[in-house]
């Protein structure tokens, strides 16, 4: 997989390069748009028309070549190789090595957890694994509320999501 994803790098384009032909690019949260069947580039975002800075006043079409390019997680979901981003995305599980071939991220603490962050269970590490333990899970954040803004009590709730080709990139 590393291989694969390595080759698509590799194949997309570099920012301020033409991408009509890979329709990729090498930086997250890009991507390929048009301005015409001559040219088209990776960029953040795209307005259609004429743009100022452009020497030949011809508008964008901006219309997108291929999908956004994704941001690394920085983790390693459960169950997949963690050898090389020891820190798991999934809250209680820990980056653990079975053998000289395989690492992962093994569930080791279950929830709820305390104030204290004592977890409800502690999980054993599978039996016929070594237990090398290479990473933790990734933490959550606990925000500071806005000046002025009334506080939420425990009832509400605030998720975010960010869908790479989804609306909420206009938000």
């Amino acid at each position: 997989n590393q291989v694969k994803n390595n080759a698509l790098e590799l194949a997309c384009s570099d920012l301020n390069g033409d991408c009509r032909q890979s329709q990729c690019c090498k930086s997250p949260g890009q991507t390929c748009f048009e301005k015409n069947e001559f040219w088209a580039t990776c960029q953040d975002d795209c307005a259609p028309g004429v743009r100022a800075e452009d020497e030949d006043q011809e508008p964008w079409t901006c219309r997108a070549l291929g999908h956004r390019t994704t941001f690394p997680a920085g983790c390693t979901w459960a169950g997949e190789d963690c050898s090389q981003a020891t820190m798991c995305c999934n809250l209680g599980f820990m980056c653990l090595k079975k053998d000289e071939y395989w690492t992962s991220c093994m569930q080791k603490e279950q929830g709820p957890w305390d104030n204290l962050g004592k977890p409800q269970a502690y999980v054993a590490t599978p039996e016929g694994w070594n237990g090398t333990h290479f990473g933790d899970w990734r933490s959550e954040w606990e925000l500071e509320p806005a000046p002025g803004a009334p506080l939420a009590t425990t009832s509400l709730f605030c998720f975010m999501a960010v869908m790479a080709d989804g609306p909420e990139r206009a938000l």
